[in-house]
């Protein structure tokens, strides 16, 4: 045991043993030791289900809106919204695919 001037009386990572409490009486180190507190492990979150879920919607919803910009190219007085339906499926996919390729802030990416 060594005399020291230190913290007030408590429980304290011990100085001479790793991973172990130490209980500091304010003066002195004394002989009751303690495991040191458990470490949890780093906390790991899945994306893969939203990953999965943003490419189907990128890929599904431009498609739709695609045929149906198709359908509307076929009705008499439609073919201006089927072109637009169609232009904006396409940015659409593009758009998503660029979000879903761009990794987030913080993100060492896929």
């Amino acid at each position: 045991m060594s005399t020291a001037e230190g913290p007030p009386p408590g429980w304290y990572p011990h100085p001479s043993m790793p991973s172990t409490l130490g209980y500091w009486d304010g003066t002195n180190w004394t002989d009751h030791v303690a495991p040191g507190p458990l470490q949890q492990p780093a906390r790991v979150e899945d994306h893969s289900t939203l990953v999965g879920a943003g490419f189907v919607t990128a890929i599904f919803i431009p498609i739709i809106g695609f045929i149906i910009g198709i359908v509307l190219l076929t009705k008499p007085n439609k073919a201006g919204a089927g072109i637009g339906c169609m232009v904006v499926a396409i940015i659409a996919c593009f758009v998503w695919v660029q979000l879903l390729y761009t990794p987030s802030p913080g993100s060492s990416g896929y």
